[in-house]
């Protein structure tokens, strides 16, 4: 079984205001509006063993979004642009399987975006992970 070893790292908040209450506009100027997407990200997550290689397996996400949410997972925290390119998913993937992403590095950044006109909740993240150490 591959997922016998896997760690899984859960990211949770409680009592997150829901900032997209009001929808994805803001007043520019005299009843004008602009559409904005709503970007949540978590960088330099450790999840193990700092500095040692990990391979990240997939995740599940659980949201609300009707128009679906973009995941993108950062690799190098060197550098915030070294990451996987934004892969469209529905919004709750825990039916099912999860989300295969296979990546590998010292740590994880996880970055979600809603897209703009739609009211998106966020609820959790699972991340699975193998950490490469030998006692793991």
């Amino acid at each position: 079984n591959p997922l016998a070893s896997v760690t899984t790292y859960i990211i949770e908040v409680v009592d997150l205001p829901n900032i997209a209450e009001a929808g994805s506009t803001a007043p520019v100027a005299d009843g004008l509006f602009e559409e904005f997407s709503g970007l949540m990200q978590w960088p330099h997550l450790d999840l193990g063993a700092i500095g040692r290689e990990k391979q990240l397996i997939g995740f599940d996400l659980i949201t609300d979004a009707p128009a679906g949410v973009e995941v993108s997972i950062g690799y190098d925290q060197t550098d915030l642009t070294a990451r996987t390119t934004p892969y469209a998913i529905d919004a709750d993937t825990l039916p099912g399987q999860l989300v295969p992403i296979p990546v590998s590095g010292p740590s994880f950044d996880l970055q979600l975006t809603f897209a703009p006109q739609q009211i998106w909740e966020w609820q959790a993240a699972n991340l699975y992970l193998q950490d490469w150490r030998l006692t793991s």
